[in-house]
């Protein structure tokens, strides 16, 4: 039998019991001449009757009461007094049948309108005693994260699936992680709320996926913080490697500017000396053919002249071209060039 078939048999019993003891206690005091205590014992059936069954609560008192009114006028033989006095308690009887089945009914549909809602929230529910830390009622959505059925659940010891200890019935927000039914672990932000009756309501959202993506996420930030750490010493290192090869590079082309302008400086006088030794050589052939009379020596000395001339123009042409390629390359003004 299920709980809540449980439930109805014993609130049955419960209600047929106390209908049984009224009129019993009714025929027994009539019978004994005892009128002013029974009919005390009217209000406890109708009470547990119409909280149970409110919507047959009205219908069950005038019922009831109309017994009571048909036992009284029977067993007295129709006593005046005890006429009146049971006619007036059924007008009673009925006020306090109609009055509690309409708080019986409001309460009845809150209950329905908050159980609607801890049935189907998309978030776990759970209530347990926070003396004896054993749940008393959840959810189907709760039981279903933790892999059980609900009613494997009512009555269960709390410690038994929680992975670590907590402060039990604490208000606010935590996580916790809770064994499933087969061993697993999951993790869950509780929200915890404490009653006046020391009942402990949680309600329960399994972040276990979300936590793990953010462990993945996590770790993707980090290993990319590594390479972009690893690239940028990569780069910072070609950066030192390039700037010393640039500088080295410099010198190298320092040096060998130096070299070209000692070289230019050598040439030129080198150059220098070796047209002023040909100056000379072509004066003292002048001389020499001014002073000879030998027709053949004479025409020599002319040809040695011309041929000295032409080391003398050639040597003035290296002057003109040894400064070509000895500077870096630079931008001409074209017009400036051409003209």
């Amino acid at each position: 039998m299920t709980a809540e078939g449980s439930r109805t048999l014993y609130w049955s019993i419960a209600i047929a019991a106390t209908i049984v003891v009224a009129f019993f206690s009714t025929v027994f005091s009539i019978t004994h001449g005892i009128y002013d205590i029974f009919p005390f014992l009217y209000v406890l059936p109708i009470i547990l009757f119409v909280y149970f069954y409110p919507d047959k609560g009205i219908l069950f008192t005038v019922a009831l009461s109309s017994v009571y009114l048909v036992l009284i006028c029977t067993l007295s033989n129709l006593n005046s007094v005890l006429v009146a006095v049971s006619t007036a308690w059924f007008v009673i009887f009925v006020t306090i049948g109609v009055v509690t089945s309409s708080l019986a009914g409001g309460l009845r549909t809150e209950e329905r309108k908050y159980r609607g809602l801890f049935e189907n929230s998309q978030a776990g529910i759970f209530i347990f005693d926070l003396a004896t830390v054993r749940v008393t009622d959840t959810n189907a959505r709760y039981a279903h994260m933790l892999r059980y059925e609900v009613d494997d659940l009512i009555g269960k010891d709390l410690t038994r699936i929680l992975l670590e200890s907590a402060e039990t019935g604490r208000s606010g927000d935590s996580e916790i992680h809770l064994y499933t039914r087969d061993g697993s672990v999951r993790q869950f932000l509780i929200s915890v709320s404490l009653t006046p009756t020391n009942m402990v309501i949680c309600s329960a959202i399994d972040i276990t996926d979300q936590k793990l993506a953010e462990q993945v996420i996590q770790k993707a930030r980090e290993d990319l913080e590594i390479r972009v750490r690893e690239r940028t010493e990569d780069l910072r290192q070609s950066n030192e490697e390039l700037r010393t090869e640039i500088l080295e590079r410099k010198k190298f082309d320092d040096a060998i500017q130096l070299a070209n302008r000692k070289l230019n400086t050598l040439s030129n006088i080198t150059r220098h000396d070796n047209l002023n030794q040909i100056t000379a050589s072509v004066m003292y052939l002048s001389l020499t053919e001014e002073l000879s009379d030998n027709s053949a020596l004479v025409a020599n000395l002319k040809k040695i002249g011309k041929i000295t001339q032409l080391i003398q123009k050639q040597i003035q042409f290296t002057r003109d071209y040894q400064n070509i390629g000895a500077s870096s390359p630079q931008w001409q003004n074209v017009t400036a060039v051409v003209s």
